[in-house]
């Protein structure tokens, strides 16, 4: 949900305009002539990364055309793979996004397609990742090899191997050379000590020194770390009639967490494995800091089928809205949800502001509670919950007879945007009822110069009396936006009921 560091260092810029799947209003639909579509070229970020993984990737390309025209596009991958189709309806010029996690070494590429009012194909973003971090050796100047990044173990020498190979003895019977041995010494961290803001990534460098005891020789090892960390295996060769000992370096650029330990060379050959001295490092950021977190179930209620049979948007989905304040910006705050009592993974999320909202959600699934609290710094946050009823059969459409439907009056989120499910606004509202039945409703965006109206979902009424429903629009934050919204029940009808008038706003935040 909330990625790491890597996740946001890799964001890029992003425009003015909303997600998700909507319909324009006849209004703004309403134009003549042919569209015009511009899409710039794709840019990726990191476009080439050297550390440790997973490493996520953003791609982002702005799409130029009339206000109010209706974007459908997806992104094309260097794989062959295309990503699902989208829409999004932009103000004149909009900035999409896709984001994607890598474990492994990868070299390729992403564009942008629009589909329609007009199709259109972006230039290709290239990007590489490698995921060991980039390592640099100071050569032998006597020797012609020159080491890449992820040396393949199938590589042919560029000098002969160091086997053993006979040589004549005085009485003329050949003997065998002695077996080459190989040591190493780690010289140097830097930063070895550090006390600091750690919020931008920087080069940290270990340099050691190799030896043998002759040459030819070929030297296979790798670097160490005492958290288990281990780097891909390198290879040093010597050239027969070079010098015995080399420097070799490991350059990495890393965004630092607080942590202490040690690194060290490990010789994986000649002569068995062996490990070298092992130098210590102390890294204490200052970007960490106390923080506040409030939980609240957005729909703390639903009774219904199970699972929902209306899908759409946010309406299958208990959205949990969480915001997290801090003590001082910028900072770094880790994290975990605890759903039902079961703690989850360590998160970390970086803050250039003193606040930051986020919607956690679940499916629904089945009947019972669900409930969410966070923990900082091992201090939990109220337990917000929701409760789940299932229910079988399908109440008759129209007999429910609403009493009052409003929505949040304002609402203001900072989010991670880009192309990630996790992070959703989830706009709400009130449906006050008086027995059962169906109520199909729709969500109304006002941006000033056109309107957009989304899909019409169906709220369900199973029991006798009043009771209140709580809907929900799952929308994914994808650039910096704002509007005035409101509920519409029993659309296009003479049942229709309008609800009061709020407002939203969504910032993004790299």
């Amino acid at each position: 949900m909330i990625f790491n560091v890597r996740n946001m260092v890799a964001a890029l810029a992003i425009g003015a305009a909303i997600g998700g799947v909507m319909t324009a209003t006849p209004a703004s639909a309403m134009t003549s002539g042919p569209v015009a579509v511009a899409v710039s070229a794709a840019k990726a970020a990191p476009a080439l990364y050297n550390g440790d993984c997973p490493v996520s990737v953003s791609f982002a390309a702005v799409v130029k055309a009339r206000p109010g025209t209706r974007i459908r596009y997806r992104w094309l991958r260097g794989d062959a793979a295309a990503g699902p189709v989208q829409t999004v309806v932009t103000k004149g010029r909009v900035t999409l996004w896709d984001r994607r996690t890598f474990t492994t070494d990868t070299r390729s590429w992403q564009a942008l397609q629009v589909l329609s009012p007009r199709k259109r194909t972006s230039k290709k973003a290239r990007f590489q990742a490698s995921c060991q971090g980039s390592v640099v050796v100071q050569p032998d100047p006597t020797s012609t090899f020159r080491p890449t990044s992820s040396p393949s173990p199938t590589r042919t020498p560029s000098s002969p191997p160091a086997t053993p190979t006979p040589r004549p003895t005085a009485s003329g019977t050949p003997t065998s050379e002695p077996q080459v041995t190989a040591s190493a010494t780690v010289t140097e961290i830097k930063p070895g000590k550090y006390e600091g803001s750690c919020w931008n990534p920087f080069y940290w460098n270990t340099t050691g020194t190799l030896k043998v005891s002759r040459v030819p020789a070929t030297v296979k090892y790798r670097w160490i770390d005492s958290n288990g960390w281990k780097s891909q295996e390198q290879v040093r060769e010597f050239a027969r009639g070079g010098a015995t000992e080399a420097a070799v370096n490991y350059e990495e650029r890393v965004a630092f967490d607080t942590r202490s330990g040690w690194r060290a060379i490990e010789i994986l050959s000649p002569a068995g494995a062996a490990i070298s001295n092992k130098v210590p490092y102390d890294i204490t950021c200052t970007d960490e800091t106390n923080a506040t977190v409030a939980v609240t179930a957005l729909r703390p209620n639903y009774r219904g089928p199970c699972p929902p049979a209306d899908s759409a948007g946010g309406a299958a989905d208990l959205p949990f809205s969480v915001r997290i304040e801090t003590e001082k910006k910028p900072a770094v705050i880790k994290f975990r949800r605890i759903w039902n009592g079961v703690p989850g993974p360590v998160e970390e999320v970086r803050f250039n502001e003193l606040y930051r909202s986020f919607t956690a959600h679940k499916p629904i699934t089945a009947g019972g509670v669900v409930s969410l609290a966070i923990e900082v710094n091992g201090v939990r946050s109220n337990v917000a919950t929701s409760t789940v009823t299932c229910e079988s059969g399908t109440p008759p459409e129209g007999n429910a007879k609403v009493e009052s439907v409003k929505v949040v009056q304002g609402e203001s989120y900072v989010y991670y945007c880009g192309w990630n499910a996790d992070y959703r606004h989830y706009l709400s509202g009130d449906i006050t009822v008086k027995g059962p039945g169906r109520v199909p409703y729709r969500w109304v965006y006002d941006f000033g110069p056109y309107k957009q109206v989304s899909e019409v979902h169906t709220a369900y009424f199973y029991g006798q009396g009043s009771q209140t429903e709580h809907v929900v629009r799952g929308i994914q934050p994808t650039y910096n936006d704002g509007a005035s919204v409101w509920l519409e029940l029993f659309p296009d009808t003479p049942q229709a009921v309008t609800s009061n008038v709020g407002q939203y706003k969504v910032s993004c935040r790299l």
